[in-house]
């Protein structure tokens, strides 16, 4: 077992930590919950610190999915449809998120389609055991992006140091050990679908993230309450940089019915 679950059924449907949640309609957090588009001003619902995190205050994280397994590709197709106003965004959005498990591989095709303009940003957040696993991390990014101290990103891209600086494996225990605390979006290397990161558990297992994603975020879990313990797993979520849709030259997350939303997604295994 890898990754981080509640006890019982019903604490999912709550899921303030988002575990194992596909998160959306926009991952990740938007200064002051408002963004302008086509000049108009649009406000989503706050839900972090008078910001905007994960979809907001009912995010696609709450809500119940459509699910069609097929046994015979090992996959499942998850599908649910977010309203025109949903949490204050503009336009339906229809959205198909296809799971297949292969001998070595966890691939998550994940597909949006407005039908008119809108920003998405989906992230998928899976909450990987460090502590018990005695984790090493490793992440092939020599940038990142700085944030001010509500974790909204300053618009900078500035390159890794200190803590930030995981391209080389280093310990997740003993990083918590030193509060080498990080809830921030690296810049991986290259573009177009590549490794962005390895989880190492010593002799057990190795597990490449790869994506097609300009960006990851490294939360190192130092925020996990009761039931769980501080700092007991990490989350690897590739996705659009944090604030996009505030900040110039962070990248174009608005999606059109000609330009519809995809982000593919592989977790790789390897036996050590």
């Amino acid at each position: 077992e890898t990754l981080l679950g509640y006890p019982d059924i019903d604490s999912y449907q709550d899921n303030p930590l988002y575990l194992g949640a596909i998160v959306g309609r926009v991952a990740n957090r938007i200064s002051n919950g408002a963004f302008e588009m086509d000049n108009k001003t649009y406000s989503v619902t706050k839900n972090w610190h008078g910001h905007s995190l994960h979809g907001g205050a009912d995010g696609f994280s709450r809500r119940n999915w459509t699910m069609e397994p097929d046994n015979a590709a090992n996959a499942v197709r998850l599908t649910m449809q977010s309203p025109d106003g949903d949490q204050g965004y503009p336009g339906t959005v229809g959205v198909t998120v296809d799971i297949s498990v292969s001998e070595d591989a966890i691939i998550y095709d994940m597909t949006a389609t407005p039908d008119r303009r809108t920003p998405i940003s989906l992230a998928q957040h899976n909450y990987y055991l460090s502590r018990t696993l005695d984790m090493q991390l490793r992440v092939e990014a020599p940038a990142y992006t700085p944030t001010d101290d509500n974790l909204i990103p300053t618009g900078k891209i500035e390159p890794v140091s200190g803590f930030y600086d995981l391209t080389q494996f280093r310990s997740l225990s003993e990083m918590a050990r030193r509060d080498d605390n990080i809830d921030t979006n690296l810049v991986p290397a290259g573009g177009g679908m590549r490794r962005m990161a390895t989880l190492r558990s010593p002799e057990r297992f190795e597990m490449d993230v790869e994506s097609d994603q300009p960006g990851l975020q490294v939360y190192t879990g130092h925020w996990l309450t009761d039931p769980f313990t501080r700092c007991d797993a990490v989350c690897l979520e590739p996705q659009y940089f944090p604030n996009a849709l505030n900040t110039p030259g962070f990248g174009d997350i608005i999606h059109t019915p000609d330009r519809p939303y995809r982000q593919m997604t592989r977790l790789l295994y390897r036996k050590l």
